[in-house]
């Protein structure tokens, strides 16, 4: 192992190899700063333009929050597929039992994969920063912003990462797993406006948007960090049942 790649869980360094290596990643990141720049290009078309400098900026900010709407959707809709071959493609490749019989724990394993999604998912990011860079030049975009909006886009491409590893870890097929991992999505989706209340709870209690708008991106942040690993311990549940199934053949 390099100096510059801890050996703290090696299943992340090679999960990320899998991901990175190939066309593939180039593919993602084409897309994603093709859509992105066509949404800035399409909304700057719609939006009226404003002249005086305070109006200007709204519409810069008005620029940014579509555009990190976007890319939001983005990261919901790849991460899934992603991880969706993290651990059926072990099965697929006959390399399992290899997994199953080393040291590495069980967690540690499902750790490994879904950081390594995770850490994909950073790359993703910052490919599309050029594009944010472009709003960023209007103005009127604290840098907060950007780091928030950054640190929610990464908690919910975790948590969905971490739905297409649950698939993943109860499929032996990677086509399964996919179908299995975006319907689970789908139904989770579909319940979040739930996740909403404690985070409208903060703008109730609080008398001040500019306190509560960070407030409220920790909460909801916290909220997926739970989730995720909540998640998580799933997937190490589901493989251990698989494990105790290869113990007694």
């Amino acid at each position: 192992m390099r100096w510059y790649l801890p050996d703290g869980n090696p299943l992340l360094w090679n999960e990320l190899r899998r991901l990175l290596r190939g066309g593939r990643m180039y593919l993602f990141f084409l897309i994603e700063v093709l859509v992105l720049a066509g949404v800035l290009v399409i909304s700057a078309g719609i939006l009226p333009a404003q002249h005086d400098a305070h109006a200007w900026s709204a519409w810069g900010e008005q620029l940014f929050l579509t555009i990190m709407g976007w890319q939001l959707g983005l990261v919901i809709l790849f991460s899934p597929l992603l991880c969706a071959a993290a651990v059926s493609g072990e099965w697929e490749r006959n390399s399992m039992e290899a997994l199953w019989l080393s040291p590495v724990s069980t967690r540690s394993l499902v750790a490994g994969k879904l950081l390594g999604t995770v850490g994909y998912l950073g790359l993703m990011l910052l490919a599309g920063m050029p594009v944010l860079g472009l709003v960023a030049i209007l103005g009127g975009i604290p840098l907060w912003w950007l780091l928030l909006g950054y640190l929610l886009t990464l908690s919910v491409g975790a948590f969905s990462a971490a739905w297409g590893l649950l698939a993943s870890c109860n499929c032996t097929r990677t086509s399964h797993a996919v179908l299995l991992a975006y319907v689970n999505l789908g139904i989770v989706l579909a319940c979040s406006p739930t996740l909403a209340v404690p985070v409208m709870f903060v703008y109730w209690v609080s008398d001040n948007i500019v306190t509560a708008l960070p407030v409220s991106s920790i909460v909801f942040t916290l909220m997926m960090a739970i989730g995720t690993y909540a998640v998580v311990l799933s997937c190490a549940n589901s493989l251990n049942i698989k494990f105790d199934h290869l113990r007694l053949q």
